[in-house]
């Protein structure tokens, strides 16, 4: 169940606000697609879109392999940690350094997505966890932004 179908959420939440204007999906097809998977109403069209989509194989030329998705952080952690121990030759650590306001600092320690200490190795998939430069072509950055991928 979801917290808006609890007994208690209309007393705890008088507003409520139906959205209708998708703003992040420009494709209509795709867009109708996350609406039925979120409803769970699921059409024989977009079954099939889906398992086309499962099955493909991905060929980017420069070793990228298919995204994982988990609904945990310690499932994709121990996934990760598995294929870069499946990786020839010796890890390097990098560790973050954080500078700022004492409590800020523990705070984003704290909430952060990303761990104190990057481990790596020649051929390990990689992926940005915050936007460095969204305008693409502009910068060095060349458009990276939060899910960009590429292989150390």
């Amino acid at each position: 169940r979801f917290l808006f179908q609890a007994q208690g959420w209309s007393g705890a939440v008088p507003a409520r606000f139906i959205l209708t204007q998708v703003f992040r999906q420009k494709d209509p097809e795709f867009r109708q697609l996350l609406d039925e998977v979120r409803l769970g109403r699921i059409s024989t069209a977009t079954t099939h879109l889906l398992e086309a989509a499962a099955t493909r194989v991905l060929r980017t030329g420069v070793g990228i392999e298919p995204t994982k998705l988990f609904t945990r952080n310690a499932d994709v952690d121990r996934l990760n940690a598995e294929h870069l121990d499946g990786l020839p030759g010796e890890a390097r650590e990098f560790h973050a350094v954080d500078r700022g306001e004492s409590e800020a600092v523990a705070r984003l320690k704290r909430d952060a997505p990303w761990p104190t200490v990057l481990r790596v190795k020649p051929a390990a998939q990689v992926m940005l966890l915050k936007n460095v430069d969204v305008q693409q072509g502009q910068g060095l950055g060349q458009g990276l932004v939060n899910g960009s991928r590429g292989v150390v």
